[in-house]
């Protein structure tokens, strides 16, 4: 969480929101700090969506958001989901459509700020 608000800017009341509802993935380095993560939220028995994705910037272009979300893709597979919905930064589209996430239309909101577009990925 502390890199989500602090790095990228994340208004806090609003990422702790539904926080009793989600189940947390966070990342440490070999020295123990944290230095990412990302949290995973039921919407309904067959949609979960990934949020607060975050690495620190220190981290970044090494593979490890890449590896963040296959763990993630894979406890929604274990969890029986069959679509994963995320809510990307404008600037993180081309992240997320890498990884195969296709935008749900073309329409663009701002939460806390900042631009955002719902993408989603169909489990098979």
């Amino acid at each position: 969480m502390a890199v989500f608000v602090k790095e990228l800017h994340g208004d806090l009341p609003t990422e702790i929101h539904d926080e009793e509802k989600c189940r947390y993935l966070v990342i440490y380095n070999k020295n123990h700090l944290c230095i990412g993560g990302a949290r995973l939220l039921k919407l309904d028995a067959n949609t979960m969506r990934i949020q607060r994705v975050a690495i620190a910037k220190p981290y970044r272009g090494n593979g490890i958001g890449h590896k963040l979300l296959s763990e993630l893709e894979q406890a929604c597979f274990r969890s029986k989901c069959q679509r994963i919905e995320i809510v990307a930064r404008y600037t993180a589209q081309d992240f997320y459509a890498s990884l195969g996430y296709q935008p749900e239309n073309s329409d663009t909101f701002i939460r806390s700020g900042v631009p955002h577009q719902l993408f989603y990925k169909e489990l098979n």
